[in-house]
């Protein structure tokens, strides 16, 4: 009777137990991981199926649907219980459509309302612009930009917060181009006339008729100063070091050879407003070199050494850059007379390129007129490579060089 009376307690304080840590069931385990939302419209209810922010599965009087979806979370693909294709979704990097078949959230997993705008939440974002309706909550993300213009590496989930593709968080050389924060970011140069986007005709007064070869290097530090509201201000300093040397040579057979070393300091502000429709940056740099120099004049039969030299330069420029999406148009104009007109296209990369950059300029100032061409590539760990070539000539017309390349590499950390 006693053992009796003690196998039923056990058994009682055993079933507490279980009962007291719940122990969960199959059914259980699985809605913490698929979600389900329901559609009620007047042809019936539609309830989805998410696995996290994914959406896997919809099921209505029709049976069941799968959704397939890219690397960026677009829903590619939408297939029946049998694996038959139901409808599909193409589009453009910024989610401009190019078809679509009956995909619902198409674009990032993201409804497409009856204004034609993308309901990402926080707030609406219109695919035919590139841009959002509104400002971005979040105070440091660009007012209206998507995903820093980086569609190809980045995704936002809710509208607010860029990220990467594969969810990790936001690194500095996936960031919008014109608003990057990298920190420091180390240069090297070489070239003849200099690339498009080679810094050295900032540091090197150039002699318009002369054959120049350049090696510049520098190391940048930019900071991001703040937004208010649409206006937003970062600001740059530049240390550099180079060495150019110039020949010029004269029909009489004279030759004239000049090198010299630069060493200075450079400050550069950009003021840039987001707009709804374009964005406008204002950027002032100035600086102060100083600058050795020394040479030789060549006369046959004698060759004369110039004394060496050296002395301070200064030079200011200012810049009105006007972009929409990935296209930049800019109008630069320097202390001494140079007038500036240029194109940029950011391109968004792919794999382990995270973005290129392709763009001409042309700069004049009366007495000469140059051309530039340069490509940009820049990876996901920070490493850069620009290719550029260039050639000038004079007030009539005429080429003064053959074809001058520029080589440059840069690495933000």
């Amino acid at each position: 009777m006693k053992k009796g009376v003690l196998v039923g307690c056990v058994l009682i304080l055993c079933i507490s137990f279980v009962y007291a840590i719940k122990i969960p069931t199959v059914s259980e385990e699985v809605s913490k991981e698929v979600l389900e939302d329901r559609d009620r419209t007047e042809e019936g209810t539609t309830t989805y199926f998410y696995a996290g922010s994914k959406l896997i599965a919809s099921q209505d009087d029709s049976g069941i649907k799968y959704y397939h979806q890219d690397r960026l979370g677009n829903n590619r693909k939408v297939t029946g219980a049998s694996g038959t294709e139901i409808a599909s979704f193409k589009s453009l990097p910024y989610g401009q459509e190019i078809e679509n078949t009956g995909v619902k959230y198409s674009f990032t997993g993201k409804e497409l309302e009856e204004s034609d705008l993308y309901n990402f939440g926080a707030r609406y974002y219109d695919s035919n612009l590139g841009r959002f309706t509104s400002v971005d909550p979040v105070e440091d993300e660009p007012a209206y930009a998507y995903v820093h213009n980086n569609p190809m590496n980045l995704v936002d989930p809710d509208g607010g917060l860029a990220i990467g593709a594969d969810g990790s968080a936001l690194s500095e050389s996936t960031r919008d181009y014109r608003w990057t924060n990298p920190g420091f970011t180390v240069s090297f140069e070489v070239g003849d006339q200099g690339g498009l986007m080679s810094t050295t005709s900032r540091f090197f007064p150039k002699d318009r008729e002369v054959s120049n070869t350049r090696i510049f290097s520098s190391v940048d530090y930019t900071r991001f100063i703040g937004r208010f509201g649409n206006w937003r201000l970062k600001a740059t300093g530049v240390g550099s070091l180079g060495w150019g040397l110039n020949t010029d040579t004269a029909i009489v057979g004279n030759e004239n050879t000049n090198e010299e070393y630069s060493f200075g300091p450079t400050g550069r502000f950009t003021l840039g407003y987001e707009g709804q429709w374009f964005n406008t940056d204002f950027t002032g740099t100035g600086g102060l070199l100083k600058v050795w120099e020394g040479g030789r004049e060549s006369t046959d039969p004698m060759t004369v050494s110039l004394p060496p030299t050296s002395r301070f330069d200064n030079f200011f420029s200012a810049s009105l850059a006007v972009s929409k999406g990935p296209l930049s148009v800019y109008n630069t104009r320097t202390g001494d007379g140079d007038n500036i007109f240029g194109a940029k296209v950011r391109i968004p990369g792919y794999g382990k390129f995270s973005q290129f950059g392709v763009g001409g300029s042309t700069a004049s100032n009366g007495d000469y007129s140059k051309w530039n061409f340069g490509v940009k590539a820049l990876m996901n760990n920070g490493v850069g490579v620009t290719l550029g070539i260039s050639d000038i000539f004079n007030s009539n017309s005429e080429f003064q060089n053959d074809l001058d390349l520029n080589f440059g590499i840069s690495y933000d950390f």
